[in-house]
């Protein structure tokens, strides 16, 4: 999956040097990888909105995961603290036997302290219910917790944990399909 993966997301980052910003980042452990890219599509006073693709592979869950989604987020304040929600689009391929395609609604919270600027600390849950999940899916919901630290001015490394669950069509169960501590290391452009 990861032969499939990495050629996809380079082509979108080599595309997206006519948005002339944006980031990309890759979270890794022993067992998985996530590749995401982000180009913000509008940013004033008022805060931002950005465009987002993300590839995941785990191989402990035999999950591979596209998602595409758009985020709005904006500043409470002069507190550090921003808010924000977003659209996300999802499609998974589970053990090369169940498929999920869903759409989803989410929250998101963003801290950087203002004394401490080279630290960021986040945070999303995107739920897809019933309605919005179809194929072999019925229900998704993602969390993630991120904390990064910039060690310069155009790259940070950060930790982030994420877990994505599922409810399946004929299961009693449901299908974790990451649940993962990763590493990794974002760089902006």
């Amino acid at each position: 999956m990861i032969k499939r993966l990495l050629p996809a997301v380079v082509g979108v980052v080599l595309s997206a040097g006519v948005a002339q910003a944006g980031s990309f980042s890759v979270g890794l452990n022993d067992f998985s990888a996530q590749m995401a890219l982000s180009i913000p599509v509008t940013e004033d006073a008022r805060g931002q909105s950005i465009f987002g693709v993300r590839g995941l592979y785990n191989d402990h869950k035999d999950t591979e995961l596209v998602s595409v989604g758009l985020e709005v987020l904006g500043p409470l304040g002069t507190t550090g603290l921003e808010l924000g929600g977003g659209v996300r689009g999802y499609y998974a391929d589970m053990d090369g036997d169940d498929d999920l395609a869903g759409a989803g609604l989410g929250a998101l919270v963003r801290f950087v302290p203002p004394k401490l600027d080279k630290l960021t600390l986040s945070g999303s849950v995107y739920y897809c219910p019933k309605i919005l999940t179809g194929m072999d899916g019925e229900r998704l919901l993602e969390t993630e917790v991120a904390v990064a630290y910039s060690f310069a001015p155009r790259a940070a490394v950060f930790i982030s944990y994420t877990s994505i669950d599922a409810d399946l069509e004929n299961r009693s169960d449901d299908r974790t399909l990451d649940d993962s501590l990763r590493g990794g290391l974002s760089l902006s452009f």
